[in-house]
Order: C-alpha cells, then sequence, then structure tokens
C-alpha cells in the first residue's frame, strides 16, 4: 500500500500593501464566488474596503501569505468594541487560501498573525 504524503511548499507571511490589491480584490472574488454564487462582490466596493484596512493600520490589517512573489492567502481583521468583553475584540472578516495550498497551515498561520497583531494593540 502506498501512502501520499502531501509535497512540502513554500511560503512567506506578510502584511499586505497597496501593490497587492489586485491580487486581493481577486482572491476574495474567488471566495465570494463559491461560498456566495447569489453575492457577485462589486469590484469597487472591495477594493475601496480593502484600502481601508490599509489606510487605518490601528483599526485593521490584513495579512498575505506570499509564495513566488504572489499572495496565495489572505486573512482582514479589525479590532472592534465588544460589550461582552468589555474593550476591543478581533473580528476575522475573510480568510482565504488558494484551493491547491489548502492543508499546508497557511490558514492557521494568517490567523495566527491577526492574533498577534491584536494582541499588540492590547486586545
Amino acid at each position: 500500500m502506498a501512502v501520499l504524503t502531501k509535497k512540502p511548499v513554500t511560503w512567506t507571511l506578510r502584511r499586505a500593501a497597496r501593490v497587492d490589491l489586485f491580487t486581493l480584490r481577486e482572491l476574495l472574488r474567488d471566495r465570494f464566488g463559491k461560498l456566495e454564487p447569489d453575492f457577485p462582490p462589486d469590484a469597487d466596493r472591495v477594493r475601496e474596503g480593502l484600502l481601508l484596512y490599509l489606510e487605518h493600520p490601528q483599526r485593521g490589517a490584513i495579512f498575505c501569505a506570499e509564495q513566488e512573489g504572489r499572495c496565495v492567502g489572505m486573512a482582514t481583521g479589525q479590532l472592534l468594541f465588544s460589550s461582552g468583553v468589555g474593550g476591543f475584540s478581533l473580528l476575522v472578516e475573510d480568510l482565504v487560501v488558494v484551493t491547491r495550498l489548502h492543508g499546508h497551515g497557511i490558514g492557521s498561520a494568517l490567523l495566527v498573525a491577526l492574533e498577534d497583531w491584536a494582541r499588540a494593540r492590547g486586545v
């Protein structure tokens, strides 16, 4: 019996930048297309929403998993007031990894990056 193992992949994690906007928008378009086919995203609104994260780094963050110079995964998070915790909390809005790289720990690493970012802001 043959044992199948996943081939290791190499990627790096970083904060997203304006140069990533097109790729991030495409990742979200693909996600919405698969999960919410009745809700086609408006490309301009998605771009504006992503820009808010980039222009307000104390309130929100986008992390990108990069492979060969291209974002292959992303996570967005923002700080919100929470009456339940009596302070700020982290809302993870988006978590997307290209299908071919599922199962390689990219999504988990993106979530840890958001958690670390929020902790550095007292959450």
